[in-house]
Parts: structure tokens; C-alpha cells; sequence
């Protein structure tokens, strides 16, 4: 039996006796001295190794297989296509806190302690104080207490013979959870009575209240709060007496338990809806299409949502089961709202924002297929839907789709492209501003392309209109002006908001409208800057400059999230000539605050919401008016659906533009295409106002016009002549090290036997770029290195070469930074 274990390597594994095991169970194996776990992927009547090299199965973790037929090959081609261990593909799928890693506890071996006492370094003597105190200590928790630097030492000293070492294995920390209720046996109904008529009643009065409040309520109470309120002697006398039935029953920790969401908004969709939602109903009913891929291109506002319930009802009409993935957390509860009023009670939940019980009730729930329907983010697309019909990628050009920090690093559009083929589902992909890849894929037919050219506004909604009746309006988009700020700053305009842009936001506000202002930087300046001597404040542990924060009053990495106070002088001239440069949008809060002091103002960013309970309270808080200006990041740019914002205003379209990616531009469009799209949802028309010191720009101006056919044909005039994606293929490969000259010896030492294998199997069509630093160039302590292939299939050329440790090999790279 072929078992992939935690440290990435497959072994051989005999099923003892009596134990059952199938192809998708989680099991503990020996492992060394570790017993660690594994998943089964094969079983076979032969070992392929001899019979005394190969050992028995410990114990199976849970009872029934989590993974089936279908996730087994799809862990295989994650594993294959994302250069990553059959376990490390594969884990993403299994129920959350199903996995666990050995933890290592450490003793002290007394008597070779005491004999090397002399010969310990004070980082030695102090971890063995640390340890005789408490007799038997985890070593993560040893680390947490005395730093990173203590493992380095801890493996010495193991060595060395003075600690022992073993590994232990603990069950899955999350757990179905269970409560008992109680209530009155109705065959003790007489025998209570009597009871009650007599006086011996007042000689037990708090059983007397038990059995009136259980008679009062007419069903089963909770256990647990009947002895908090009436003592637990109370209910064990009744249960004695057997007055009481108890059963057990598993507790649901459903994310929308108690939630309410308002009457569907049903309506007839208009002519280029329904083209594209006929196109879904014809694959569905057609098994030599089943596995069909559609691309829905439509202008913001142009209700590819409408085209997304629509194929969603028809799949669980065919009796399947659907996934709709969106970008953000934040994104879920508009999405939820949606999807949950139109399939009430049919809609699961999934993203790293629940609680963890949360995500194993609704995991185990949506595996025996409970639900029709599953929402969440990128993860989500791993869910063990049983009868998988189709899956809906919404704003399918994010960047989000894509894990880069982890292996796998894959991309949930791929996996569900991969899936799609596997489970003979559909998947629909819809932006307003598609990655060009995916258009690409459409203008050669790969893709089934679908346009939305179009608004579609619903006028008749509260009106009393009947639903059935209702038909769409044709919206018009907002008006874009872009403002030149080289021009204000030569008339004398220094502000951070141009005469355009202020003008507005005070009509904005004086109409009693809203407005959106959108800056795609937090904080209240970026850098702070010396000039005197030049020098910039940068954090302690990453190539970067740190950003001010007024409300926390320090200056924050938002890399690596490590604070520092102001400074008073320059550190490195000693003068006090320090001044904070550039804005974030604490800055814009403020400015808009000291401006407009009647108008509420909100912001949203990751230091104000990081929870989903968060971004939901805030989005209530705006669309219920209690602010008429929302300040963000790139959180507001993405599917929000405003009808009162009437003004958006893009105060620095800049950001991001000048960074070593060749998708910077592309990025840039989409952003601003899709907050731009945020104004003129509603009765009012909508207005757009972009800043830039940049106006020339291609993606400024393919923004500003709200033209992707003109963004992409210039992007792909780019990507054409650099023979970047889509016309070849790139994998990155970073390599860091917390030293900075062996990590650049061993990027050249890589890009020299690439470049030798290259020409030794002649890859004419593969480029060797690099090796070079990576942008930033040192990460929390760590140096930073990178090589790029780029090429028809450079993967070629990678599988020729060994990829050592340190090295992190990313296929399909969606940033170069």
C-alpha cells in the first residue's frame, strides 16, 4: 500500500488484520522513531519493497476515507503540475485540523547534563534551566519563550547526548462537538403529579422548579445550562429517579445560524444574459460538452451575477452540486447575501475567517452532501462536493486565486479547470476586467466567450413591481476625467486632493449622495525621509521603507508587521530634519474629516477589518448611510454594489505602477476598472475622478475610457514583443537564505547548471533570466534571490536539474515580486 507521508516521501505500509483501510484514508505510520501521518493512495496485494523492510499501519485517524476517487487524481496532478509532495497536495483537502505535526518534547539526560555543565554556553545553560523547572517541555514551546535562535542550540545539545528527544503524535485537535439534553420521561407523568400534589414537593423545591420549567417549555433543554440554573445534584436526583430522558446530540456551528437575508430579487434577464445563460443550460444537457470552460466579459454593473444564480439554479436542477469562489473574505457576505436568499437553507460556507469548528462542521456536512451550493474563497474550490456539476470563479482575474507563500502553490482557476475535466463539471469564469491569459483563452476558443456589454439596472426593485415581471434597464457607465496632478502642483495645489476631485466630493455630499475614495496604500505616509542627509527609514528586517501610522503612533513593516517608535533625530546624522512623505488612507480619512466634518466618513482597510465579522459590520454601517464617504484600499475596488455612491475618486492611480512586474500594468487596469465601476449604480449618475502624475499611461487611459478591448489589444502588443505569458510559459524559483552572500553564490551556482543543462540538451526555445534579487530583496531576515524560466514548456528544462533545499520553485508565477 503506497502511503505519501508528512515529509513528502512515499513508503510501502501493510494493513494489519482486521483493520480497514481504502484509498483516502488519513493514517498514522511509523516513521523512524516518529510516528507520523499519511494518506493511502493505492493498495496492492504485493509490497514493493521485501516483507521485513515493511511495516504495519498504526492506526487510522478516521474511520471513513476523506478523499475520494476523483481528489486522489487531482492530489497526483497538483503534486505533478506544482512540483510538491503527494502529501503537500493533498492536504488541502482533508477536513480542517485533520492534519497534525509530531511534536517534539525534550527532557534532560541528568547525569551527562551535570558532567558537561562547564562546557555550555549561556544560550545552553539557559535552555536547560528552562527545562529542569518543568521536567518535560514541548521545543516549540521552548522557542516561543526563548527565541528562534534556542532550535540551533537544542539540536547541539541533543547531539551532545544531554537531551533526549521524542516525538509524539496527538489526535485531530477539532472534533464533532455533542451536548445532552433533558427532558421529562412521559411515563413518570403520573407518578410526577402525585409528587407534585403532595408537600414533599417543598422539601425539594429546586427539583419542583426543574420539572415545572421542563413542563413550561414543552421540550428538551440543554444539559449543561439545566445544572447551572438549578444545581447539578438536582438533576441528577431527577435522573435517578428516572423523571429524565437524556439523549445526545451533535451540536452545528453554522456560520449563517440565525443569519436572515432579504426576499430574492428574481427577474428576466436581458438578451446578452440570456444568451449566455442558454450557452450553460445546452452544455449541461449535453455529456460530450460536460467540461466546458465560459468566460463571461461584462462591464461593471452588467449582472454577471443574474448569469451566476441562473446556472447555479439549472445545476441543481440536474441534481449536482455547485462552488462559487470569490476573491476576498470580504467579498463573501455580499455574495452569501445573494446566493443564501435565492437557496435558502442549500448554501455552505468556506474560508479561513470561521472558526475552526465552523469549517469542520460545514466540511463533514457539505462531504455528505447536505448542501447544494458551497461559497468561499480560494480553498474552497477543494471542497468534497460528492456530485460536482459546476464551478463559478467570480473576479477570476484576482491575484488572490493564486497561493504563493505555501506549496502548493497553486491556482484555483487551474485546479478547477484540472477538476472540471475529472468531474465532468462546467466552470464559468466572469470579470469585468478578465486576465488576458483567460481572454486570450477566449478569443482562440478555448474558452467559450460570452460579452456583457451592457448595465443592467433594476429600476423596478421596491416599487411594487411583481419579480416575475420585472425587466432590466440598460444603465449608462459612470463619466471618467483624469486629472493631470503635475498641473495642479503648477498651479500652486499642493493638496493631496485635486481642485476636480474636491469640487466634486463637495457636490457629492451636498446632494446627499456618497462617495468612494480609493488609495491602494494603508497607513498615513509611506516613508519617512531625512533631508538632511537623504536617508530613509527602513525596516530592521526587510528591504523596504516602514509607513507611518497617526493612530497607533509608530511606523509599521507591512511585510513582516514588526512597530517601531518615531525616531527624534536621524539615526544616521543625528540632525532632527526627519519629515513623513507620501499618504496612505489614514491620511485621506483624516483630510476628508478635517474638510467635510458633517459628512461621516469610514475607512476600510486590512488594519481596520481583518475579520469577516468586520468587513460585513462596515459594509452594513455604509450601505445604511450612516457615513457618505468610504476611504480604501484595493477592498472596495472588488464586486461591492453601492446604489448611492454617485462619486468615486482614485487619489493616486500611481501606485503599483513602477514595480518589476510584467503584469504591473495589467494590474493597475483592473483596479482601476473595477472601482471605477463602483459609481453610478443606482438612480444617479456616476463620476470618476483619477489622479495621476502618469496620465500618459496605457492602463490609465484604457481605464479612464472603461475600454478592456483597448487595454487588452495594447497589453498584448506588450506581451507579444517580451515574449511574455500568454505567449510562453515562466516558473520562478527563489532561493533565500538569512545570509546574504551564500544566497547570491547559490543563485549563480543554480543559474550556471541551468544555463549548462540548457545547452548540453540544446532548450533553444528556454530563457535563463537572472539570477537577480527579488523585489524586495531581503523578507524577514531573509535574503532574497530569483532565476526565471521563460519559455515554450521551460519546465523542460527544469526537471533536469536538482532543486536543493532553500529553493522554492513557483509554476505559473501571477508576480514576479
Amino acid at each position: 500500500m503506497d502511503v505519501p507521508t508528512a515529509p513528502g516521501r512515499t513508503f510501502s505500509y501493510r494493513v494489519p488484520q482486521g483493520m480497514g483501510v481504502s484509498p483516502g484514508n488519513l493514517v498514522r505510520v511509523p516513521f523512524g522513531a516518529r510516528t507520523l501521518q499519511g494518506i493511502v493512495f493505492t493498495l496492492a496485494d504485493h509490497s514493493q519493497v521485501a516483507d521485513e523492510d515493511t511495516r504495519d499501519i498504526s492506526s487510522v485517524v478516521f474511520d471513513e476515507p476523506l478523499l475520494d476517487d476523483v481528489r486522489l487524481r487531482l492530489a497526483r496532478w497538483i503534486s505533478e503540475y506544482y512540483i510538491c509532495s503527494l502529501f503537500e497536495a493533498a492536504v488541502p483537502m482533508l477536513p480542517p485540523g485533520g492534519r497534525v505535526r509530531a511534536r517534539i518534547h525534550l527532557t534532560i539526560k541528568e547525569a551527562e547534563a551535570e558532567s558537561e555543565q562547564q562546557n555550555l554556553t549561556p544560550l545552553q545553560q539557559r535552555i536547560i534551566d528552562y527545562i529542569s523547572k518543568r521536567g518535560s517541555v514541548t521545543q516549540d514551546a521552548l522557542v516561543n519563550s526563548i527565541g528562534e535562535s534556542a532550535a540551533a542550540s537544542v539540536a547541539s545539545l541533543i547531539r551532545r547526548g544531554i537531551l533526549n528527544r521524542d516525538y509524539f503524535l496527538p489526535d485531530p485537535s477539532i472534533r464533532h462537538r455533542y451536548r445532552t439534553l433533558v427532558s421529562l420521561a412521559p411515563e413518570t407523568a403520573k407518578e410526577i403529579d402525585e409528587w407534585l400534589s403532595t408537600k414533599r414537593r417543598n422539601q425539594a423545591p429546586k427539583q419542583s422548579a426543574l420539572v415545572e420549567h421542563l413542563r413550561e417549555v414543552h421540550e428538551p433543554v440543554d444539559a449543561t445550562e439545566a445544572r447551572k440554573e438549578f444545581g447539578g445534584s438536582v438533576v441528577k436526583s431527577l435522573m435517578d429517579k428516572g423523571w429524565l430522558n437524556s439523549r445526545t446530540v451533535a451540536i452545528d456551528r453554522d456560520p449563517l445560524d440565525g443569519r436572515s437575508f432579504p426576499e430574492p430579487s428574481t427577474m428576466r434577464l436581458n438578451v446578452e444574459q440570456s444568451e449566455a445563460a442558454t450557452a450553460i443550460h445546452s452544455a449541461f444537457e449535453q455529456p460530450d460538452v460536460l467540461g466546458t470552460t465560459f468566460l463571461i466579459e461584462g462591464v461593471t454593473g452588467s449582472g454577471k451575477t443574474e448569469v451566476y444564480l441562473d446556472a447555479v439554479d439549472y445545476c441543481i436542477q440536474m441534481g449536482k452540486q455547485a462552488i462559487v469562489l470569490v476573491p476576498e473574505i470580504a467579498l463573501t457576505y455580499q455574495t452569501i447575501e445573494r446566493f443564501a436568499a435565492r437557496f435558502p437553507g442549500r448554501v455552505a460556507v468556506l474560508h479561513s475567517g470561521l472558526s475552526d469548528g465552523e469549517r469542520f462542521d460545514q466540511w463533514w456536512k457539505i462531504r455528505r452532501g447536505q448542501y447544494d451550493l458551497v461559497i468561499g474563497s480560494r480553498s474552497a474550490v477543494f471542497a468534497p462536493v460528492p456530485d460536482l456539476g459546476l464551478i463559478v470563479i467570480d473576479e477570476e482575474h484576482e491575484w488572490t486565486y493564486k497561493q504563493h507563500d505555501t506549496a502548493p502553490r497553486y491556482h484555483a482557476r487551474q485546479v478547477s479547470l484540472r477538476l472540471s475535466d475529472m468531474s465532468q463539471a462546467l466552470v464559468v469564469l466572469g470579470s469585468a476586467s478578465p486576465d488576458v491569459g483567460s481572454y486570450y483563452a477566449g478569443m482562440n476558443d478555448r474558452y467559450r466567450l460570452h460579452r456583457l456589454t451592457k448595465r443592467f439596472m433594476d429600476t423596478d426593485r421596491g416599487a411594487g413591481v411583481d419579480a416575475a415581471a420585472r425587466t432590466p434597464t440598460v444603465g449608462a457607465l459612470p463619466s471618467v476625467r483624469v486629472v493631470d496632478m503635475r498641473e495642479e502642483l503648477r498651479a500652486g495645489n499642493t493638496n493631496m486632493f485635486s481642485r476636480a476631485l474636491s469640487d466634486s466630493l463637495r457636490a457629492c455630499l451636498d446632494a446627499g449622495e456618497q462617495a468612494m475614495l480609493f488609495l491602494n496604500r494603508r497607513g498615513t505616509s509611506s516613508h519617512l525621509r531625512c533631508f538632511s542627509c537623504g536617508y530613509s527609514l527602513r525596516c530592521r528586517h526587510c528591504d523596504v521603507s516602514v509607513t507611518y501610522h497617526a493612530a497607533s503612533r509608530r511606523y509599521i513593516c507591512h511585510y513582516c508587521g514588526r512597530r517601531r517608535l518615531p525616531p527624534g533625530v536621524c539615526p544616521q546624522c543625528l540632525r532632527p530634519r526627519l519629515r513623513n512623505y507620501g499618504i496612505g488612507t489614514e491620511a485621506v480619512a483624516a483630510e476628508v474629516a478635517a474638510r467635510f466634518p458633517d459628512a461621516g466618513v469610514l475607512r476600510w482597510d486590512r488594519d481596520i477589518a481583518s475579520s469577516p465579522k468586520a468587513h460585513e459590520e462596515l459594509l452594513t454601517r455604509f450601505r445604511t448611510g450612516e457615513a457618505q464617504v468610504l476611504v480604501g484600499t484595493q477592498m472596495i475596488a472588488k464586486g461591492l454594489h453601492f446604489p448611492s455612491v454617485s462619486l468615486v475618486g482614485v487619489v493616486s492611480a500611481d501606485v503599483g505602477l513602477t514595480i518589476p512586474d510584467y503584469r504591473a500594468g495589467e494590474r493597475a487596469f483592473q483596479l482601476l476598472h473595477q472601482v471605477a465601476g463602483r459609481a453610478g449604480r443606482g438612480s444617479s449618475e456616476g463620476k470618476v475622478i483619477i489622479q495621476t502624475f502618469q496620465p500618459d499611461n496605457y492602463a490609465i487611459q484604457s481605464a479612464a475610457a472603461q475600454d478592456y478591448q483597448l487595454f487588452y489589444m495594447r497589453e498584448m502588443a506588450y506581451r507579444r514583443q517580451q515574449g511574455n505569458p500568454p505567449y510562453s510559459s515562466l516558473i520562478r524559483m527563489l532561493c533565500t537564505n538569512t545570509n546574504q552572500a551564500k544566497c547570491e553564490s547559490e543563485a549563480i551556482r543554480m543559474a550556471t547548471n541551468l544555463r549548462e543543462r540548457k545547452a548540453e540538451w540544446d532548450f533553444t526555445d528556454t530563457e535563463v533570466m537572472g539570477p537577480m534579487p527579488a523585489f524586495p530583496a531581503r523578507l524577514r531576515g531573509r535574503y532574497r534571490w530569483h532565476i526565471i524560466l521563460r519559455g515554450r514548456n521551460p519546465r523542460e528544462l527544469l526537471d533536469k536539474v536538482e532543486v536543493p533545499k532553500g529553493w522554492s520553485v513557483d509554476i505559473d508565477p501571477v508576480a514576479l515580486t
